[in-house]
């Protein structure tokens, strides 16, 4: 069998004649032979030839049994054979071809980029002719790229260049599409460490200019789990669609992937309601932490939507409220206050949102693991203006600080900020990561060595980015040795860190009964610097040395709680802050005499701006 004649791929194929050439290589004639086919690996049509085909001779032969090629989009795997008793090689007896139906894409259309799949009509635009662009990718098996799939083997992925910025267009093929409402969806990725740029639009051509209706701008992808997007959005005209996904990634990052890519057209009073981003409470909350519920609702259709929400703690119902969403808006819901009086302990916090004629409920509900914890074994805040001397703060490389990094930095890159904004106190640690040549940072903040007692133990802290485009990135480690970098593990990773400040934990009960160091290791490549506070351990821990034992009142002044007052004696006193042991400011006065009536029961810290200096001390109320 040395040739699959036809059928070849075109559009309008249907039950289609299957013509093959059939050579006699041997050294004898043949009489008679029997000839077969087989599609996508299906049951084989087999018939009998009667025609004679001389040595070095051969013979078109077209099949009696048509082959359905009717399938719109499908290519179709097209395997011939013959068959003869005497044949002394049967190993070259096949021919395999792939025949697809060519017709134009519609909706419902979806694409996994798969080998199978017909890429033929995508369109690329490396716009600075460079080697960081868009191309489909399939799956080794090992190597570089072979787990960026989703699902299958094929993936969609912008690969960075080393020197350029991104500014690459991948276009899908066009698509047939009337007057209406569409959903688009996608799943996408990036790589740790790494922030990547991407704008998603479409257009009726595949060129940059054509790109005029924007569906998302994906500013900061870095996510190295994959995601899902959605998108709704109205065609006024019917035509063919170009769908664009434009990367415009700063240089030398890295893979930016797509995959599982569908578009459906939608009826005008479809809706889907998703909870999502449910940020508030914190996952760990320490006295004085915020109490107020947040989330989002988002309404994924296109009609405006009734949404019921139900909030249970610890499977018991703790609110109701209902909500109108209209369509396509993101409805940030804030419940002021709803976790007062919260117990001390771990707890399940689960949001619910219920709305009449929604079928998709699979995202409609979402929970989250809160732990509120008890006064801190031992807590750094920085309040003092000072690098606490209980703290090993330490350089692991040769990197030089730029020159314009700063002045409060010393040579190992450790500094004292003075915070502009009060919520975390006056002060905080930063670590600096701007180098002159070396472009990683491996900088150390290591807590004393402490001794983890019980299952109750956590390791807390506040962090977040000096600059929201230069992202900072660390691990937490923990050490049961010496506190050497070879014996270290990593327990918590953050990429890309927040410009705002958040709160972060980790248990430590894996370590019961063990000495341990605990450690930040900042890893961030090209940064500014990293921003620290509140470091502190909570529970069953002990501590040769407290960062918290240290806060003592100075020189002659007194701290006294005198009913709902809190007031200093002993000096000149120009105002009093009072912070919660997370760092929040909670009250903050001018005078001596600062009203605590508003705060609830629980260990505070009070700081002092007197004739003789900041004075601290830790109160209860």
């Amino acid at each position: 069998m040395s040739e699959i004649v036809s059928p070849v791929s075109e559009y309008g194929l249907g039950n289609e004649a299957v013509k093959v050439k059939v050579s006699n290589i041997g050294h004898v004639a043949v009489d008679s032979y029997d000839v077969a086919y087989s599609i996508d690996g299906g049951e084989p049509v087999v018939e009998h030839v009667n025609v004679p085909i001389a040595v070095g001779e051969s013979y078109e032969y077209t099949f009696a049994a048509k082959a359905d090629l009717s399938q719109p989009r499908h290519n179709y795997k097209l395997k011939a054979w013959t068959e003869h008793a005497d044949d002394l090689i049967p190993g070259n007896n096949a021919a395999e071809a792939s025949v697809r139906h060519l017709a134009q894409a519609v909706v419902p259309y979806k694409t996994g980029f798969e080998p199978d799949e017909d890429i033929s009509l995508m369109k690329f635009a490396n716009l600075n002719n460079d080697d960081g662009e868009w191309s489909v990718n399939f799956s080794t098996g090992s190597g570089m790229g072979a787990n960026f799939q989703r699902t299958g083997f094929g993936y969609l992925g912008y690969n960075y260049n080393s020197d350029n910025n991104a500014d690459d267009w991948a276009f899908l093929e066009p698509i047939a599409m009337e007057a209406g409402y569409y959903v688009l969806k996608f799943w996408y990725s990036a790589t740790e460490n790494h922030t990547e740029r991407m704008r998603v639009c479409y257009g009726n051509a595949p060129t940059p200019e054509a790109m005029i209706h924007e569906l998302a701008d994906y500013e900061a992808v870095t996510n190295s789990k994959y995601k899902e997007a959605i998108h709704i959005f109205e065609l006024k005209e019917a035509g063919d669609v170009y769908v664009g996904f434009y990367c415009y990634s700063d240089k030398d990052e890295n893979w930016l992937v797509i995959d599982d890519l569908s578009i459906d057209k939608v009826d005008a009073d479809w809706f889907d309601i998703k909870v999502d981003n449910l940020n508030s409470p914190t996952s760990f909350m320490r006295a004085g932490s915020l109490t107020d519920i947040k989330f989002n609702l988002e309404n994924l259709g296109v009609v405006d939507a009734n949404v019921d929400v139900n909030v249970y703690l610890d499977g018991s119902l703790l609110k109701k409220a209902s909500y109108a969403v209209r369509g396509r808006e993101i409805l940030p819901v804030v419940m002021e206050n709803a976790l007062d009086g919260i117990s001390q302990g771990k707890h399940i916090l689960k949001i619910e949102a219920l709305s009449e004629g929604d079928d998709e409920q699979s995202n409609n509900v979402v929970e989250k693991e809160i732990i509120v914890l008890d006064k801190a074994v031992a807590l750094w805040d920085f309040e003092d203006g000072k690098l606490p001397s209980d703290l090993t703060l330490r350089k692991g490389n040769s990197a030089v600080n730029h020159p314009d990094c700063g002045d409060e930095f010393n040579e190992d890159g450790f500094g004292i900020f003075k915070l502009q904004n009060p919520i975390l106190g006056k002060y905080a640690l930063a670590v600096n990561t701007w180098f002159t040549e070396v472009r990683y940072a491996d900088t150390w903040v290591v807590l004393p060595q402490m001794t983890v007692s019980g299952n109750d133990a956590y390791f807390v802290w506040n962090a977040n980015s000096y600059n929201d485009k230069f992202p900072e990135s660390y691990e937490v480690k923990v050490s049961t040795g010496e506190d050497k970098w070879t014996v270290y593990s990593t327990i918590y990773n953050v990429v890309n860190e927040s410009a705002s400040p958040q709160t972060h934990g980790v248990s430590l009960a894996d370590y019961k009964d063990k000495n341990i160091y605990v450690a930040i290791n900042i890893r961030t490549s090209n940064g500014e610097a990293l921003v620290l506070d509140n470091l502190g351990v909570y529970g069953d821990i002990r501590l040769a040395s407290s960062g918290i034992s240290g806060m003592e009142v100075a020189s002659e002044c007194k701290f006294a709680v005198e009913g709902d007052e809190l007031k200093v004696y002993g000096a000149e006193v120009e105002s009093i802050n009072v912070y919660g042991l997370d760092g929040a400011l909670l009250v903050s006065v001018q005078g001596d005499s600062a009203d605590i009536s508003a705060l609830a029961s629980g260990l505070y810290v009070a700081r002092a701006m007197t004739s003789e200096g900041v004075v601290s001390a830790k109160f209860v109320k």
